[in-house]
C-alpha cells in the first residue's frame, strides 16, 4: 500500500538494488534531498510506435522508485498507453478511461484521489500539432495535478523543459535524464512531491520570518 512518508533515500535503494546494479552508469544518488541520475535507455525503437511515447524501459525504471505500490495512478496525456486496471488513462484526443483538458483536471477528476500521476505532455508546439492540439501551459496543468493528488503523493513529469510550479503546491525531490541515441530529443523525469499541510505553512513561516530579517 502507498505511503507518504515512504524516505526518499530508501525509494532510491530500491533503484539501485535492481537496475542500478544490472546497469551501474544508471544508479541514482540523493543530494539535499533530491535525487539524482542519467539513464542510458538505449536506440531501442520497440514499443507502441507512437509519436513521442514512453522510451522502452521507462516505465518499469521508474515504477522501482515506487515499491510501496500507489493504488491510484494516473497517466496524463495518456496517448497510445493501453487501458489496464493498475492506472486511470486521461487524454484529450486518443482513447482513455477520462478525456478532457489538462488544464481543467478538476472539472473531470475529484480532488486529492491519486497517489501518483505520470505525465508526459508534448514538448513543444510542433509536437501538439502532430496530436491534433494546442501546447498546454505547463504551470497550470501542474497546479490541477497538485488538487487531485493527495497529501505526499507523487508527480513523474516528462519533458524537455523543467516547469515552473509553486513549492508550496509540489516540490522537486528528482531530476532524472533519459538519453537515447544520436539524433533523440534528451528528456528528463522530473519528480514532484506534494508537501502536506503542516509543511507548507512551516514553510510559509519561514520564509515570513526571513523576509522580516532582510527588511530590518
Amino acid at each position: 500500500m502507498f505511503d507518504p512518508d515512504y524516505p526518499l533515500l530508501n525509494r532510491m535503494a530500491n533503484y539501485n538494488a535492481g537496475y542500478g546494479t544490472k546497469y551501474p552508469g544508471s544508479a541514482l544518488r540523493l543530494s539535499n534531498g533530491i535525487i539524482f541520475g542519467v539513464w542510458f535507455l538505449g536506440n531501442n525503437y520497440r514499443g507502441s510506435g507512437f509519436f513521442g511515447a514512453y522510451p522502452p524501459q521507462y516505465l518499469a525504471r521508474i515504477g522501482q522508485l515506487f515499491p510501496d505500490t500507489p493504488t491510484q495512478v494516473l497517466h496524463l496525456f495518456s496517448g497510445s498507453l493501453p487501458k489496464d486496471k493498475a492506472y486511470t488513462r486521461f487524454d484529450l484526443v486518443q482513447k482513455a478511461e477520462v478525456q478532457g483538458d489538462a488544464e481543467e483536471l478538476t472539472y473531470f477528476l475529484p480532488k486529492s484521489v491519486f497517489d501518483l500521476i505520470y505525465a508526459d505532455p508534448p514538448y513543444s508546439k510542433e509536437a501538439a500539432k502532430r496530436y491534433g492540439t494546442i501546447m498546454p501551459n505547463r504551470r497550470l496543468v501542474l497546479e490541477q495535478c497538485s488538487e487531485v493528488l493527495r497529501e505526499g503523493g507523487f508527480v513523474v513529469w516528462l519533458d524537455t523543459v523543467w516547469p515552473i510550479i509553486a513549492k508550496t503546491r509540489l516540490r522537486l525531490v528528482g531530476t532524472i535524464a533519459l538519453l537515447r541515441s544520436c539524433n533523440h530529443v534528451v528528456r528528463t523525469a522530473f519528480l514532484f512531491q506534494k508537501p502536506n499541510k503542516g509543511e507548507s505553512q512551516n514553510r510559509n513561516d519561514s520564509t515570513r520570518k526571513s523576509s522580516k530579517r532582510s527588511i530590518r
